[in-house]
């Protein structure tokens, strides 16, 4: 086999203006999604509106509703014993049961707000939940 001389060996040179530059790519930053803050109750709330309002809507009584919450934590919306809370103490599995069946927000820290509470108890009286504070009545 013969050895080849300079003159048959072909280099290849490169021009180097002819590589094509390559512009980094810029990730995209990941951008926050927010999550829902229950609503968190300043100031005075009108209880007698709330009780009112609610029974109007879910045709039951507001003095049951009222009689219910009295029993159980004296009108104290921020009531908690550890296990249950707010103004009806609702255990946390209840009020992500009952509120899953009205498609509302399940978050326990709700169980705390007076609308949300009184609106999800008479929502329970009006389906034949009143045992669920055999206590009271």
């Amino acid at each position: 086999m013969p050895t080849p001389t300079p003159e048959q060996t072909t280099q290849q040179t490169y021009d180097i203006t002819e590589i094509p530059t390559v512009s980094p790519t810029i990730a995209a930053t990941p951008t926050a999604v927010p999550t829902a803050e229950p609503t968190v109750q300043t100031g005075p709330v009108d209880l007698n509106a709330l009780f009112n309002q609610y029974s109007a809507q879910y045709n039951v009584s507001a003095a049951e509703l009222e009689k219910i919450a009295q029993c159980e934590s004296g009108f104290n919306t921020n009531s908690d014993t550890g296990v249950y809370a707010g103004m009806f103490q609702f255990s946390a599995t209840t009020w992500d049961s009952e509120r899953n069946s009205m498609g509302l927000d399940p978050n326990p820290d709700l169980r705390k707000n007076a609308e949300e509470t009184i609106k999800t108890t008479a929502f329970m009286l009006a389906h034949g939940g009143e045992n669920a504070w055999p206590n009271c009545h």
